[in-house]
């Protein structure tokens, strides 16, 4: 049990916390964080590496109160982040999954959590930084992630999602975000020839269908 504290928090976070969230709503998260308090309580109490003077001390003592550690489930202030209207799991989204939500933290109706992929993890920690999607983000995608992307910018109205050119969307639907997103990234002062020359070719496409 001699553990240095560094590597405790590590283990905190990395293992504890984790096992923790996997569990969808809220009395789950609890029940699994109280079982979790009470194995190491017992640990605490019994290990020989303990000193024995501070077993006996805390033989009575109700360690890891429930009451005391509350809703908070140990985590810090910053366990959420916000993404549009909605609050979403700042450590579960860096690791690949995406945990969604209300600004009350209740479990929003209809949406499970879900696997992403690093290009939409990207993406999304953009939406929260307030940083502008630009055509190099979007075009990194495939199309499995665009559509994923997509659906998720409806499910919770995310505005600036919806302009993923998916191919949830029709056609004129697609060129239309190409463009929006093309025209951005050019007037942002992004002029490489790739993505002038991919502008053109959606003007000409646009200039068809017209």
């Amino acid at each position: 049990m001699n553990l240095p504290s560094k590597n405790i928090k590590n283990t905190y976070k990395s293992l504890i916390i984790p096992s923790i969230q996997e569990a969808d709503t809220q009395p789950e998260q609890e029940k699994e964080r109280i079982l979790i308090q009470k194995a190491l309580a017992g640990i605490f109490r019994t290990d020989p590496g303990i000193p024995k003077e501070i077993r006996e001390k805390t033989s009575n003592v109700s360690l890891f109160n429930p009451v005391i550690v509350g809703t908070g489930y140990g985590m810090s202030d910053n366990t959420y982040i916000n993404i549009g209207k909605y609050l979403v799991h700042r450590n579960n989204l860096l690791g690949g999954k995406l945990q969604v939500r209300s600004p009350n933290k209740n479990q929003v109706y209809g949406f499970k959590s879900q696997n992403i992929t690093n290009n939409i993890k990207d993406i999304l920690l953009k939406l929260h930084k307030n940083e502008p999607i630009s055509f190099k983000d979007v075009d990194k995608l495939n199309e499995q992630e665009k559509n994923q992307l997509y659906t998720v910018g409806k499910k919770l109205h995310v505005s600036e999602l919806f302009d993923i050119p998916s191919t949830l969307k029709s056609n004129e639907d697609k060129l239309k975000d190409e463009f929006f997103l093309l025209r951005g990234s050019i007037m942002a002062g992004n002029n490489n020839p790739d993505l002038l020359r991919k502008f053109k070719i959606v003007l000409l496409k646009m200039k068809i269908i017209n």
